[in-house]
């Protein structure tokens, strides 16, 4: 997998949350990699652009790490790429949606880090 180099890592959830509005909520971005494992979970989420061969087509990555995870919940048709349309917060506490074209996945964890690429 494409890795770029990490700028920032945010750990405040508000700061977070602040930081994903300001990047359009990644909008027209796309789902890079899934990962959990118990009480922890990692989503990356990749810079997509279009109009170039697939293996050409990823820009930055964002990722996100969720530790001390009490739900994990995906929805998703899995016939095309998960695109994101927005990521944010959930209405229950310490939850994160990331809306998809095709789907959800949702993520309630009591830390969340993100890691901001250069």
């Amino acid at each position: 997998m494409t890795w770029t180099k990490r700028a920032e890592i945010k750990t405040d959830r508000k700061d977070i949350l602040n930081y994903i509005r300001l990047q359009d909520e990644f909008h027209d971005y796309r789902i890079g990699n899934l990962e959990f494992s118990g009480k922890k979970a990692r989503i990356t989420v990749e810079e997509y652009f279009s109009n170039v061969p697939v293996a050409k087509s990823a820009g930055k990555i964002w990722d996100f790490a969720f530790e001390d995870v009490s739900r994990f919940k995906i929805t998703a048709d899995c016939v095309v790429g998960f695109f994101v349309l927005e990521v944010v917060e959930g209405e229950e506490p310490e939850e994160l949606i990331f809306e998809l074209n095709n789907g959800t996945i949702s993520v309630v964890s009591s830390k969340i880090l993100l890691g901001i690429p250069s």
